[in-house]
């Protein structure tokens, strides 16, 4: 039963945050990428050409220090929590400077389905450490920010942010993980993988 119970409320909660996961409109923020060269992952393994896709809300203040970074769920992009980003809201552009980013392999950023060298199978394996480090490369490298007001994610999104508190515990003054996972259970993986091959 308890099993049945976790499995339901996976499901459901995809389901609602993928209703705010939606294509990116004339109307939103201009979708950019930021080019890293190639990406050396933990494994040792690389990902040539690599680019980070992101989207950037309010204004970065002169000395850089306003800076919120928001990571997507697994099979999300920088739409993922846009209800909690705008003026008055949690995310308020009116005082912070909001970069949204994709994750590695979601279809905008450097994926099995866009790679000019890697593509499909070729492509090599990464994990949450690897998109963290990519992060890290485009908040240091191309805005030049040292220190971020927070890190927020909901569920895959939310590991990310827990991994950016061990990865670069001094990057950042908080973290704002939604319901994420410390690590990835047996049914975690098995409902991921449900997903995958219903899709």
């Amino acid at each position: 039963m308890k099993t049945k119970l976790h499995f339901l409320v996976v499901c459901l909660t995809l389901t609602i945050f993928s209703a705010n996961s939606y294509a990116h409109k004339d109307t939103d923020p201009p979708h950019q990428t930021y080019a890293e060269g190639n990406l050396v992952l933990e494994n040792g393994a690389t990902i040539e050409n690599f680019k980070i896709s992101f989207t950037t809300q309010g204004v970065l203040n002169a000395d850089k220090s306003n800076a919120i970074l928001m990571v997507t769920a697994i099979g999300g992009n920088h739409h993922r929590i846009d209800y909690l980003i705008g003026p008055g809201r949690a995310l308020d552009t009116d005082k912070y400077f909001v970069i949204c980013t994709d994750a590695i392999g979601n279809g905008l950023t450097s994926s099995p389905s866009n790679s000019q060298t890697q593509a499909n199978v070729s492509f090599p394996e990464f994990n949450i450490r690897d998109m963290v480090n990519s992060q890290y490369r485009l908040v240091t490298e191309h805005f030049g920010i040292t220190k971020l007001v927070t890190v927020v994610g909901a569920s895959m999104g939310g590991m990310q942010a827990l991994q950016w508190a061990v990865s670069y515990p001094n990057a950042m003054q908080s973290i704002v993980p939604i319901i994420p996972l410390a690590k990835t259970h047996a049914w975690t993986s098995g409902v991921l993988e449900m997903l995958s091959k219903a899709s």
